[in-house]
């Protein structure tokens, strides 16, 4: 699920660092890099490297009625290896697309939300993926202002209304649920 704006206000920006590490996604041969921004801006440097590519991204971690969230931005340092040696879509390439709203030569960028927990032994992460019913509910939904796009659902709301959809009430984070994507700690 992506916005052109955050889904957070600058008082829902937590720090975990347990969020700071190395992490392996071993079913696609992905590892995922996370650093603390040296600016003390609260935020997370996040590199994708899969195959001999990567990509870099913004992350933020923040808290809304006791969930816990990361919103992505894509930084402009992309090498990405986007088909695997079969032909088919690497997870950074689809990361790339969508965070780019599918077009990475115009500089359109998008927030890309996904729910998280963090352990001692990962990370576990849930998108409302393309096709899923979680999105098809959203896309479904009267009350937000969204269109879809060849990569997914983008949410055209203002942060304060991104937040409340976000609350425990709210039709996004009903939206976040299913299987996580599982990230081992390396």
């Amino acid at each position: 699920m992506t916005s052109e704006v955050p889904f957070y206000s600058e008082k829902d920006i937590i720090q975990d660092v347990r969020f700071v590490g190395n992490y392996d996604w071993s079913d696609v041969a992905l590892r995922v890099a996370v650093s603390q921004v040296p600016d003390n801006s609260r935020r997370y440097l996040v590199r994708l490297i899969q195959g001999n590519g990567w990509g870099e991204y913004l992350g933020t971690l923040f808290q809304i009625d006791n969930q816990t969230y990361v919103d992505l931005y894509p930084k402009d340092n992309f090498n990405v290896t986007r088909l695997t040696p079969l032909g088919y879509p690497t997870a950074s390439g689809l990361l790339e697309g969508i965070s780019h709203d599918g077009n990475v030569q115009d500089g359109h960028r998008l927030h890309v939300l996904y729910k998280i927990e963090i352990d001692r032994d990962g990370l576990k992460l849930w998108a409302a993926r393309k096709g899923s019913d979680p999105e098809n509910v959203l896309a479904s939904s009267m009350n937000i202002h969204k269109r879809l796009n060849g990569n997914g659902l983008i949410v055209e709301e203002k942060t304060p209304v991104l937040r409340s959809l976000l609350g425990d009430n709210g039709e996004l984070k009903r939206a976040l649920k299913g299987e996580p994507l599982l990230l081992k700690r390396m």
